[in-house]
């Protein structure tokens, strides 16, 4: 009787051990969706999302559930969920296929005369009944009920995209810096305004706001100029966030969209070679170059409200910024004097990490940083998600090449590896004590109840 009772009680112990490793390991951190994308769209509710790869299109549930697949007639290399999230678009080949995000039926084939490319990409119209097709320097404006028209070659690769009505949108080409007014009915293409490389566009208001790099700012509507005004010289570097912030001279300006007035103004000392500006929010990082003892010489200004941030907090001219967290509350600052990685937030106080980090991929509020050891610092030793409070969980293998957010706790991580759904917040499976101590008693009381079994028959 004794060993019977052994026996359970080491089932007892192993099935313990077994729902305390599932617990922690089954929770689907990491699922395997495709070998790679050559499309992905996620739906407006972050609740399913889209990946194609070559001819195929697959919509999951975004715990990684599948929920159907759709073979079609070339390799796609766009997808847009409608603004209700009931359709998908998906250009493939030469064709563009609007399919039920329900069950991944045929809604609608278009035949197109341009083909895909990487650069193509879908905008839906607000009212969910027609799409602005990009592809190849080509813009298309095709309707669900199959109505559509196609413009020559313009040389438009749209970045960024806003709807005025359901019928016109304005679209800046990064690329290309220049900013357009586009009319769907009938299809037309106007040249709003030229920025050049230096200056920057972004949308304010039902316009375009646009600092140029002949030093002038402007907003432009699609019934003409709000305002234009000069800077009075050249624009070396700008961005524009909620402000407007341009490097002129030895000067760094944040300026209102609204009007085109300077709010405050900030040196950044020696004669300026060159600048980037980075903007967030209400905060600039400026990164400039000046000349020193016959080279060139970088230095990292953090403005907010006119004051530097960076060296409020002591640290030197030579940091490197990294990243402004998502929710703009927050900078990734690196001290390679340390070395030493912070986060600089905006009143100035500077959090160090304790580690050297890599330049950072955004996700939502947060960031996806490396971590690298100290003794190797070519090497890293995980990859963290890193919120802006300063605490952060490993998250993924060590090798990604492209991050895409499905919701604020889902994101889809493409590798060498293959596309993989991963949960945020949750740590990869990893062995604990906690099944591996009751699986060693289990074992060891299986070994003696045998060893009982065996003595009694040997009787």
């Amino acid at each position: 009787m004794g060993w019977k009772l052994l026996a359970a009680a080491s089932a007892a112990l192993f099935i313990i051990s077994g729902l305390i490793y599932w617990s922690g390991s089954a929770s689907a951190y990491a699922i395997y969706v495709a070998p790679w994308v050559d499309a992905f769209a996620a739906s407006p509710s972050g609740d399913y999302f889209a990946v194609a790869y070559r001819d195929e299109v697959k919509l999951y549930s975004s715990g990684g559930g599948l929920e159907w697949s759709r073979s079609l007639s070339g390799n796609a290399c766009a997808a847009a969920f409608s603004p209700d999230g009931g359709r998908l678009a998906v250009f493939a080949g030469d064709r563009l296929y609007f399919l039920s995000a329900s069950d991944g039926s045929v809604i609608r084939e278009v035949a197109m005369t341009l083909s895909c490319a990487p650069s193509s990409s879908i905008f839906w119209a607000p009212g969910g009944d027609a799409v602005l097709l990009n592809a190849r320097g080509r813009l298309a404006y095709v309707t669900v009920a199959g109505r559509g028209e196609l413009t020559p070659y313009v040389g438009l690769t749209i970045t960024r995209l806003k709807w005025l009505s359901d019928t016109e949108a304005i679209a800046i080409d990064d690329f290309g810096d220049t900013a357009y007014l586009i009319e769907a009915v009938p299809l037309t293409v106007n040249t709003l305004a030229a920025y050049g490389g230096r200056g920057s566009a972004g949308f304010f208001d039902g316009g375009v706001f646009v600092i140029d790099s002949k030093g002038w700012v402007a907003l432009i509507r699609p019934d003409g100029p709000a305002y234009n005004e000069s800077l009075g010289e050249a624009v070396t570097a700008s961005d524009i966030s909620n402000l407007g912030f341009a490097v002129v001279g030895n000067e760094v300006l944040a300026i209102d969209p609204s009007s085109g007035a300077i709010i405050w103004r900030a040196g950044l000392g020696e004669p300026i070679s060159s600048a980037e500006v980075r903007a967030c929010g209400e905060g600039a990082a400026v990164e400039v170059s000046h000349p020193l003892n016959g080279g060139l010489a970088r230095e990292t200004h953090i403005f907010v409200d006119g004051e530097d941030i960076l060296e409020k907090a002591g640290l030197p001219r030579n940091s490197v910024f990294l990243a402004w967290f998502g929710d703009c509350t927050a900078a990734l600052v690196f001290d390679a004097t340390k070395p030493e990685t912070y986060i600089l937030r905006l009143d100035g106080n500077a959090v160090p990490l304790g580690g050297i980090y890599s330049p950072a991929t955004r996700v939502g509020n947060s960031l996806i940083v490396h971590k690298f050891k100290e003794e190797t610092p070519y090497k890293t030793s995980g990859v963290y998600l890193l919120r802006p409070d300063g605490t952060m969980s490993p998250i993924i293998g060590l090798d990604y090449l492209t991050v895409r957010q499905i919701n604020e706790r889902t994101i889809l991580v493409i590798s060498p590896n293959g596309a993989k759904i991963v949960k945020l917040g949750e740590t990869p499976p990893q062995y604990s004590w906690a099944w591996i101590a009751p699986a060693l008693l289990g074992t060891a009381f299986a070994a003696g109840a045998v060893w009982r079994l065996v003595k009694e028959r040997q009787k």
